[in-house]
């Protein structure tokens, strides 16, 4: 066949080859590289010389490097994470020091960080939705509600209102509740799951009045059960101070 500049070393073609000018059988060398539309092909590099590349296949896409499985991700020529096989684990770094490893994920609409790692402290791991609260000092003496003070409520799932707390999702938390009787007798109050005492604690004082008591708990809560902290006998909390309502997701 006839070639327009510099005819290639090792290209075997014959007319048997070629269909619709389409080369069917031949394996073609082209040692200076190839240039289709804006992409260039050369050597181990292939280049884009403007907008996206997509890679499209009809089965699975595997990627099989044989140094460790190593693959590399580089912004501007600058690498920032890699993948790779250690051992029979599978190793995701953030190479940049102290660069953070960030989990986000699409909620509604909009990103948000499920997991976040500080790497500049050891790696600490943060997880800046969890669901935690803690209130102080109830205004209601059989039952604890309307809080002086809410310190912290993340994702607003404790309701200061009717001081009920209400599981987001489905997992593991962990509650304490306590404070301080109004009275003389039986100091006796519970932490409450959809309405069922579920742990309680007792202080049957006797000659004084401002006796101490408290409880905690891990509840395996479904989405949307209700947690309260209230009392379950006649002695009710001072609400003049040093009563606590707490809890958070464990997992």
């Amino acid at each position: 066949m006839p070639f327009i500049g510099r005819q290639p070393t090792s290209v075997p073609l014959t007319s048997s080859d070629i269909t619709d000018g389409i080369i069917t059988s031949a394996k073609v060398s082209l040692n200076d590289g190839v240039n289709v539309d804006n992409i260039t092909i050369d050597g181990t590099e292939i280049d884009l010389s403007s907008g996206d590349l997509t890679v499209d296949v009809a089965g699975n896409l595997q990627l099989d490097p044989d140094d460790a499985g190593e693959v590399r991700f580089l912004d501007g020529g600058t690498q920032y994470a890699a993948i790779k096989k250690d051992g029979n684990n599978a190793l995701l770094q953030s190479i940049v020091s102290d660069g953070d490893f960030i989990i986000q994920g699409n909620d509604g609409g909009s990103f948000v960080t499920a997991i976040s790692t500080d790497m500049s402290v050891g790696g600490h791991v943060s997880f800046p939705n969890q669901p935690c609260f803690h209130a102080k000092n109830t205004q209601d003496a059989d039952e604890f509600l309307n809080a002086q003070t809410v310190h912290v409520n993340i994702g607003s799932h404790y309701n200061n209102t009717n001081g009920v707390f209400t599981a987001p999702s489905a997992g593991n938390y962990y509650f304490f509740g306590g404070g301080q009787s109004s009275a003389a007798g039986a100091f006796y109050w519970a932490l409450y799951k959809n309405g069922s005492m579920y742990a309680e604690f007792y202080n049957g004082m006797s000659g004084y009045t401002y006796g101490h008591a408290s409880v905690a708990a891990v509840m395996t809560l479904a989405e949307n059960d209700t947690v309260l902290f209230k009392s379950a006998g006649s002695v009710n909390m001072n609400n003049g101070g040093q009563s606590q309502f707490c809890g958070y997701k464990i997992s």
